[in-house]
């Protein structure tokens, strides 16, 4: 582990003030002290930005109270952990036109090929959709059971790899949290695994895990649930975290002992 002392006063300090003449080297000493970096790739939905917004636009709204929860509980270990949203690069927190948006996404993608080369460990958390049925197929990036009328997705809880970048570590994390009982934690709360992901991994085209997947000290995305089904469970994102607090602190156990079993320090 690394046990140097992390100041945070803000996110915007630790990685960067985002401006174009600002070098990678004002934060690239902060992300050496890291052993977590927890990402949310989607940002909070603005007029100009529907397609980065996540599921329905609401994906932030619902996932923000867990992955505070899991920086929480990660930091309880003695893992010395960051969260990282697209607005954190931002001045004033603020995204106020698409292609000041689009600077900061090139600007979060360095931090994440940086974060890798430094062998942090970078858990993406998300929330699926439910269930999607269109008979345009354009309209399903992975269409997983199809009949002769309608191409239908059935989304839950999964563990994500981009096949294009995945580290030996990166594998060996995903398959120690894939068999361990973070599913089974989930479905005693009546949350859904992803139909034939229980005892699979999904691989897919993914941005932040294509630059991040290399990462000596792991990289994976899981998606906690299906956003509508965590909805009509537990009715408010601050409950969603709290049923969802058992599961991730199954995760914070697998990430403390593979950091551990690869000798991270």
């Amino acid at each position: 582990m690394k046990f140097l002392t992390f100041k945070l006063l803000s996110l915007t300090s630790l990685f960067l003030t985002f401006s174009s003449s600002v070098s990678s080297d004002h934060w690239k000493h902060n992300l050496e002290l890291l052993d977590v970096l927890i990402i949310s790739d989607h940002t909070k939905l603005k007029p100009f930005n529907l397609d980065t917004s996540g599921f329905n636009g609401i994906e932030r709204t619902f996932v923000d109270p867990s992955i505070e929860l899991f920086e929480s509980i990660l930091k309880k270990r003695g893992l010395q952990t960051a969260v990282l949203h697209i607005e954190d690069l931002a001045l004033n927190h603020e995204i106020l036109t698409r292609k000041y948006q689009d600077e900061l996404y090139s600007a979060y993608d360095q931090i994440l090929i940086e974060a890798a080369h430094q062998n942090v460990t970078i858990i993406s958390l998300h929330l699926d959709a439910e269930k999607i049925a269109t008979n345009d197929l354009s309209k399903i990036q992975y269409p997983t059971n199809t009949d002769t009328e309608t191409y239908l997705y059935l989304g839950g809880a999964q563990i994500i790899l981009d096949p294009r970048n995945i580290s030996n570590e990166s594998l060996q994390l995903a398959q120690k949290l894939l068999f361990s009982d973070v599913f089974s934690l989930m479905q005693n709360k009546g949350i859904s695994v992803r139909p034939t992901y229980s005892s699979r991994l999904r691989l897919q085209s993914n941005i932040s895990m294509h630059l991040a997947g290399s990462s000596k000290g792991g990289a994976v995305l899981i998606e906690l649930g299906a956003l509508d089904e965590l909805k009509r469970l537990f009715n408010t994102p601050e409950a969603i975290a709290k049923n969802l607090h058992q599961p991730l602190e199954e995760v914070a156990n697998i990430i403390e002992d593979h950091r551990k079993s690869i000798w991270l320090k």
